[in-house]
């Protein structure tokens, strides 16, 4: 029996062994790097920024911070525009005083990849302790919902924290972004009805004409493929006109892709 007894007190231990494992992103674990929740707003015919806080929990002196952060896995759902030190461990200047922010994207809009990178130069490294190191600055350019992961491979190298006598990676925590759909897709006018004047809307916009900005296209983006183009004002045609009218795009959703000819939006090749 006491064979027995040990052998089952084994097999139980070999079973808890992966749930302590599991906890490994938990926030109490030092060495780890955390991306806050944020909620972002587009509000009538306005983006509102809204803040990411980043924060860091570290027991030794850490020299370098290397953060490659990819922020829009889809293309387009946000815009990145300053990274703030205001109440954080970096609000002191000598602190990790080399500073990077690089961010990468396929247009103006689009935001794929960020990267952080902070140094001691002649400066001071970042004491051991827990909380936010910087806030991230966003414009929304679509409502949904987004995650804040880490980029696997960057320019600068992969999330790394270094001492003065060892580099490692850290846990991470990855955080999301829920961005308020309180806007109606096709409303272009933003006067609460879809009709024809929305239509002109997006012709006179495709053409270039009166001066309608693009820039954040929220409301014409109907078949939500993070274009606005003439098929978005077909699309729109036919749910004005047509007996039966297809559905606009729910905010935050995609449009089905196309497989036939790659130099087309909505293609997959």
């Amino acid at each position: 029996m006491c064979t027995l007894g040990k052998f089952l007190t084994f097999i139980i231990a070999l079973l808890i062994l992966p749930l302590n494992t599991s906890f490994s992103q938990d926030t109490g674990i030092p060495d780890t790097l955390r991306i806050e929740n944020a909620v972002g707003d587009i509000d009538g015919e306005y983006s509102v920024p809204f803040a990411v806080p980043v924060s860091v929990y570290n027991d030794n002196d850490l020299t370098s911070i290397i953060i490659p952060l990819i922020v829009d896995g889809y293309s387009g759902w946000i815009r990145f525009d300053s990274v703030s030190y205001i109440g954080s461990r970096l609000s002191d200047a000598m602190i990790l005083e080399s500073r990077e922010v690089s961010s990468f994207g396929t247009d103006l809009r689009t935001v794929d990849s960020l990267i952080l990178k902070f140094e001691t130069g002649s400066g001071n490294a970042l004491p051991a302790g827990d909380g936010k190191i910087c806030e991230l600055w966003f414009r929304p350019n679509y409502g949904g919902d987004l995650l804040i992961d880490s980029l696997p491979v960057s320019p600068d190298g992969n999330l790394t924290f270094a001492t003065t006598s060892e580099s490692f990676t850290p846990q991470f925590l990855s955080g999301s972004v829920e961005i308020e759909c309180d806007y109606m897709v096709g409303d272009t006018r933003d006067d609460g009805a879809i009709n024809v004047s929305d239509l002109l809307g997006i012709y006179k916009g495709y053409l270039g004409c009166f001066g309608f900005d693009f820039t954040d296209p929220w409301h014409a983006d109907v078949n939500c493929d993070r274009y606005t183009d003439l098929r978005d004002a077909i699309l729109l045609v036919d749910h004005i006109y047509a007996d039966f009218p297809p559905p606009l795009c729910d905010c935050g959703s995609y449009s089905e892709a196309l497989y036939d000819d790659p130099n087309v939006p909505d293609t997959v090749w």
